[in-house]
């Protein structure tokens, strides 16, 4: 992957999930206020979950349209891809993880039971890495039975629903809320590095797009981070605000950030 270049993005366009006219105009709409989570399935689309409305969306980002919708009867909140066209869906007060299909349409192929609040999720390349509410711990799980292989739950840190996983090298980066740092986890899911963040903002949510990089979103502005030799890089100095969750799409080199509360899924274009 290129590396993103501080201070070198060309534009920023945005498409709204609710009718509300931005600088690109949408052709779909939703009802009520989105609360939820982004993916990027293909270089054309995102699945976003839908925790207000209760339904995880297919949404072509080329033509600003939702595909396929699929009704659930308890909210959905965390999202992942996976290999196969196919993606992972937490469902946070059913216990319960869903794997979808994604071809035209969103079909469910396996539910997993698991034991608690499970709110964020991620894949390493061969197993689903879970991160919990209730109780507050990560576990690495086996994507076909379940099957706990490690967890981590380490008492006196308050970790929340920022979570990303760098897949080559299956080492997990979580935040730790209170004292403002990102912890680097292992294979193993033992800390490995500590990193403090650059200003006192707490960060809202995370994403990893390459070996040694780490995008992380503070208050209103875009983080850069080295995870190498530990350096920060701002990115965007404002308008980040109220973004949930990102997606980093390789092949065209566009972040797409949600700012979900406002229906609204900004994109930014790096060269």
């Amino acid at each position: 992957m290129q590396d993103l270049q501080v201070g070198t993005t060309k534009g920023v366009t945005s498409f709204g999930l609710g009718g509300i006219k931005h600088r690109i105009r949408t052709t779909f709409d939703i009802e009520k206020k989105l609360y939820g989570c982004i993916a990027l399935q293909t270089s054309d689309r995102l699945v976003v979950t839908d925790s207000y409305n209760c339904s995880i969306k297919l949404v072509d980002i080329v033509l600003h349209k939702v595909l396929h919708q699929l009704k659930l009867n308890s909210l959905p909140w965390g999202v992942c891809c996976l290999p196969g066209n196919r993606v992972a869906v937490t469902l946070p007060f059913s216990d319960m993880i869903l794997i979808l299909e994604c071809n035209d349409r969103l079909t469910i192929v396996k539910s997993i039971a698991v034991q608690g609040v499970c709110w964020d999720i991620d894949y390493n390349s061969t197993d689903l890495v879970v991160l919990y509410r209730r109780p507050k711990q990560i576990d690495i799980v086996d994507m076909d039975d379940g099957k706990l292989k490690q967890r981590f739950l380490e008492k006196g840190t308050d970790i929340t629903s920022s979570l990303s996983v760098c897949a080559d090298k299956k080492v997990t980066f979580i935040t730790d809320f209170d004292d403002k740092q990102i912890l680097r986890l292992d294979e193993d899911l033992q800390v490995q590095q500590i990193y403090h963040l650059p200003e006192v903002a707490k960060p809202t949510c995370l994403l990893a797009v390459g070996r040694n990089q780490l995008l992380v979103c503070c208050s209103d502005k875009l983080w850069q981070l080295d995870t190498v030799i530990g350096r920060w890089s701002l990115l965007l100095g404002e308008g980040f605000r109220g973004v949930d969750s990102m997606a980093y799409c390789h092949e065209r080199h566009i972040l797409y950030a949600g700012v979900l509360p406002d229906n609204v899924v900004k994109r930014y274009l790096f060269p």
